[in-house]
């Protein structure tokens, strides 16, 4: 077996997936090491026969064959993102280092007796690649679950408007989604923080060129510290550069996408409190 980084994607596809019973003969050792890690660090009584040599080398197999069980399903986290990157437009890798984070996530609560990985991880793998579709990557500063309905709503809102050639009534769009008038209505008068381009990226709030009070992009990014102006300026294509990926400019800053992606929602948040100081002065 070749034992690259879990990250790895070169090898997977000349890798075979696991049978039932080396799925569970892995399961047994990474938990068998768990249990060895504790007794360890005195977390909880060793056997009476155990060395500490012993469970120092079950305590490595059992990392081992955690290892073995996320690399040898990799493959499964681009068979369930391809769909979702295709249905929301997404950048493909961002959603697969999402979907490899639910794939570790299900190798931790694996249970053989439950039944097959693949359909342990499936789940897992799915709700944080769609967990970071619907928030836009965490940029619309919601909860994933309000996301989807926020989303859902605003689809059905403007499906109505298109087949009924006026903008449908909050009880239309309410019965049509199977949630309450109230939700709706909530949902409708959401206004995400900074607004969604076609490609359902977040880009920076650009002033209107009829509002003579708007405040000046430029002015408002140079109001932010010198990495959140970067990272808006390589995101969203600003000062004549082109717009890059999340994990483009994440290689460039030599950090992981997500942490582009944090600093990006940080320095949003901050051309929005610049934005509202100038209107309010």
């Amino acid at each position: 077996m070749t034992t690259s980084q879990p990250g790895a994607t070169t090898t997977v596809a000349k890798q075979t997936m696991l049978s039932r019973q080396e799925e569970a003969d892995l399961a047994r050792r990474s938990e068998a090491g768990l249990a060895a890690e504790a007794a360890l660090a005195g977390a909880i009584t060793a056997p009476v026969d155990a060395t500490v040599g012993e469970l120092v080398r079950v305590a490595e197999q059992g990392r081992q064959a955690f290892f073995d069980l996320v690399e040898r399903n990799l493959a499964l986290v681009g068979f369930v993102v391809a769909p979702i990157a295709r249905a929301t437009g997404l950048d493909r890798e961002e959603l697969i280092q999402e979907g490899r984070v639910g794939l570790v996530e299900a190798a931790q609560r694996f249970d053989p007796s439950r039944g097959s990985f693949a359909s342990c991880a499936i789940p897992w793998i799915r709700m944080r690649a769609w967990d970071e579709a619907v928030t836009a990557h965490g940029s619309l500063g919601i909860p994933p679950r309000r996301a989807r309905q926020w989303r859902r709503a605003v689809a059905m809102r403007d499906a109505l408007a298109g087949d009924l050639a006026r903008a449908p009534k909050v009880e239309e769009v309410a019965a049509q989604v199977g949630e309450s008038v109230t939700v709706v209505r909530s949902l409708l008068g959401f206004r995400p923080a900074c607004r969604l381009t076609p490609e359902h990226e977040c880009a920076v709030p650009a002033a209107a060129p009829d509002d003579a009070d708007a405040p000046d992009v430029s002015a408002m990014l140079a109001g932010l510290s010198p990495l959140h102006r970067r990272i808006l300026i390589l995101r969203h294509g600003l000062a004549g550069t082109p717009a890059h990926s999340t994990s483009e400019i994440a290689a460039v800053l030599r950090c992981s996408a997500s942490t582009v992606r944090r600093y990006e929602q940080a320095a949003l948040e901050a051309v929005r409190g610049v934005s509202a100081i100038a209107h309010a002065a």
